[in-house]
């Protein structure tokens, strides 16, 4: 199946892989969540066409191939997030349920090739390849001569996961429908929406690994709580504080109905406010670091 490089392609493509599978009820859900994932990337981050294909082994066992060819030669990339994420799971998801995976070059862009099987779930280890040690600070920030420590004391590991699963499901949503409002003119937003679209663009190219690699390490080695340290700037307070009440926004857009994302767990909206509290306390107040209160 040939689509499109504009949103509405992504649920097309997984109406068409789980229809294709209807046979396959064990491996149509993974399948289904796999297409949902790379189709979004590949509208996001390639354009269109994008082409879908699906073939089946009837086995036994069952097997499956999918491949997802758009038009752009660069990989996606590893992103470590829980198995329960509402969005961007992207590679991550894909190296836990398949079977093997890989990603092919060709004339025009590359495939992303998934084959999966029942039982074939790997649980395997993926982590970002440059990840960065700042909350929200661009790396010219953090290059600047004032850049100070700043430590974050007692972070929960669970609850940070969450909020980094949380806060790129708010991105990635908005950015869709910045994309949709940018190629297909199809959206009628609020006042409200069209605001926290506009302020959202700034983020949607800028890193945001955070402490993820550190965190991940740390829940890997069973620590329920760790304390991280990032070298920061004073000018680097307005943008996190700003992204904050923009994650907020959004979650009440999304109460109201307007948004698809649920709104934040009451201690992931605590932790992102701490951070930034953390960071202001540190450098405009000098004062010392204050653990994160569960």
């Amino acid at each position: 199946m040939t689509l499109a490089g504009q949103p509405a392609s992504v649920s097309a493509a997984r109406r068409f892989v789980r229809n294709a599978l209807a046979s396959f009820p064990e491996l149509s859900d993974d399948a289904g969540l796999i297409t949902t994932e790379l189709v979004a990337n590949a509208v996001l981050h390639a354009g269109g066409p994008i082409t879908v294909r699906a073939a089946v082994d009837p086995g036994p066992p069952s097997a499956v191939r999918l491949e997802i060819s758009d038009g752009s030669p660069v990989a996606p990339v590893v992103r470590e997030y829980g198995t329960v994420a509402s969005t961007g799971r992207g590679l991550g998801l894909v190296a836990r349920v398949a079977r093997r995976w890989g990603v092919e070059p060709s004339a025009g862009g590359k495939t992303v090739w998934v084959e999966l099987a029942p039982g074939s779930a790997q649980g395997g280890e993926h982590r970002p390849s440059a990840p960065s040690s700042t909350l929200t600070a661009t790396s010219e920030e953090t290059a600047a001569q004032d850049a100070r420590d700043v430590e974050f004391l007692g972070v929960p590991v669970a609850v940070y996961l969450r909020l980094q699963e949380q806060n790129d499901a708010v991105l990635r949503e908005l950015e869709l429908l910045a994309f949709t409002a940018d190629h297909a003119g199809e959206l009628d937003p609020s006042p409200q929406l069209v605001d926290v679209i506009e302020r959202s663009r700034r983020y949607f190219n800028a890193t945001r690994e955070g402490f993820r690699a550190e965190v991940f390490d740390a829940a890997e080695r069973g620590l329920t709580s760790v304390d991280l340290q990032g070298r920061m700037t004073v000018t680097s307070i307005v943008p996190a504080a700003d992204l904050v009440a923009l994650f907020e926004q959004a979650e009440e857009l999304a109460r109201a109905g307007e948004l698809l994302i649920g709104p934040a767990e009451d201690d992931v909206a605590r932790l992102r406010r701490w951070f930034v509290a953390e960071v202001t306390g540190q450098l405009l107040e000098g004062r010392s670091p204050q653990p994160f209160s569960t």
